[in-house]
């Protein structure tokens, strides 16, 4: 039926773009459908009767093995027969010889005994009942043989039917090939003409379909068709826009979720090595941070960086906790300006063990601490003198005392500066520091 509804539709779409035509078309259509549909009941009588033909072929094939089974059993029993025939017949004449021979002697000798004669007598009973076996032997022979022929006879019977029934599923089989042939060429003209693609459907057998009610049916849709009004000849062109249109917009957006995809699980990736190395670097960066504040302070001093938790560490906040002993602040803003200036002393010592690099530039770093805090940082200077030189510009003494060379700008004569170097040490070179005067 939705086959129908659809081939209803695209000749109505042609139908009504062939309106000049129409009442021809409608004729030609009529004229296809009485064809389509005779040929179609044809075919399905001529199926029917193809597969009764074959059946009653294919038991007549049977009954013919059946026959010939028959027959060459027949065959096979008359040559037995022919066999013991032959054998009594050679007894027979043995027989004969015998007697000849025994009549001979009797007339030869002339002499009558009891004993001759009840052998005479045997062999005459014996010649009477090989008289009568050949007989019978004869008589079943000639049954054998009538049976035969009579069975040579159905055979010519049933091939002759099997011929014509051949035959018959010949012309059937021709039948079915033309009346295929002018399926074909309905389809091709209806394709050609209205383009519709025909197609011959077979219901099952024990399946009733009213075709009446179906041609019913395809009226209704043709009257719903000519309803719909005028039609919108661009509409194929407009919807062949759209769709590549379409096509192109779900490509491009497929493209961009795919792009999300690899975006996000690259992001994902570079967020996880870099917590990773974060980590790794902030657990360095801590216990550098601990011994570094400890050779600053006092060793019994505590000192930790704590990451916030519960949060991506990337984004977390770091709180840096410093207790000198003697003091237990509850923020590292409560220290004293020399005690900050430690802390973050070592803090940049701890990121900077990480990571040394060969020339480190400190400027002013000491100006907040006292005397005691200035030998603090300068002894941790020296300490990390064998492998960084240090350049610190400074005021204090105490930190020009611990320096190795002394840099310093003069003015002499007014607008004119000069550079005044001093090194403490002429015997060795320059290894770790120096500090210029501001």
């Amino acid at each position: 039926i939705a086959s129908l509804n659809k081939e209803a539709e695209e000749l109505q779409a042609t139908i009504e773009q062939a309106a000049p035509e129409l009442a021809t078309l409608r004729d030609e259509q009529s004229l296809v459908e009485r064809n389509v549909g005779g040929a179609v009941q044809e075919r399905e009588a001529r199926e029917t009767e193809y597969e009764e033909r074959s059946n009653a072929v294919k038991e007549l094939e049977i009954q013919v093995v059946q026959l010939k089974g028959d027959a060459q059993n027949a065959h096979n029993e008359l040559q037995r027969s022919k066999e013991d025939i032959a054998n009594i017949i050679a007894a027979l004449d043995k027989r004969e010889v015998d007697i000849q021979t025994a009549r001979e002697e009797i007339a030869q000798t002339n002499v009558s005994s009891d004993e001759d004669a009840a052998l005479l007598s045997t062999l005459t009973e014996a010649l009477t009942v090989l008289t009568n076996r050949k007989a019978g032997v004869e008589k079943e022979n000639r049954d054998m043989r009538d049976e035969m022929h009579h069975i040579q006879m159905k055979i010519k019977d049933e091939r002759r039917t099997h011929d014509d029934s051949l035959k018959t599923v010949h012309d059937l089989e021709l039948k079915i090939v033309d009346i295929k042939a002018k399926i074909e060429h309905l389809k091709d003209k209806a394709f050609t003409e209205f383009e519709l693609q025909l197609e011959v459907k077979s219901y099952p057998e024990d399946e009733f379909v009213d075709f009446a009610a179906l041609r019913d049916e395809i009226q209704r849709f043709r009257d719903k068709i000519k309803s719909l009004g005028n039609i919108n000849f661009a509409a194929f062109e407009e919807w062949e826009q759209e769709r590549t249109r379409s096509e192109f917009l779900t490509t491009q957006r497929n493209d961009l979720f795919e792009a999300e995809k690899t975006l996000l699980a690259t992001i994902e990736e570079i967020n996880q090595t870099a917590q990773k190395k974060f980590l790794e670097t902030f657990e360095k960066i801590r216990q550098n941070f601990i011994e570094t504040f400890k050779s600053l302070f006092d060793p019994g001093d505590e000192c930790d960086l704590k990451l916030e938790e519960d949060v991506d560490p990337l984004e977390a906040a770091i709180d840096i906790v410093a207790k000198p002993r003697g003091k237990r602040p509850t923020s590292i803003h409560l220290l004293s300006g020399g005690e900050k200036t430690l802390t973050a002393t070592a803090l940049l010592f701890a990121i900077y063990l990480v990571k040394p690099s060969p020339f480190c530039i400190l400027d002013e770093v000491d100006a907040p601490l006292d005397d005691a805090n200035v030998d603090r940082f300068t002894r941790i200077l020296r300490k990390f003198s064998d492998n960084t030189q240090f350049i610190v510009v400074t005021h204090n003494k105490r930190t020009m005392e611990a320096a190795n060379a002394l840099y310093g700008v003069t003015m002499e004569e007014e607008g004119v500066s000069k550079l005044v170097t001093v090194r403490f040490n002429q015997a060795s070179q320059v290894q770790s520091a120096a500090v210029v005067s501001g």
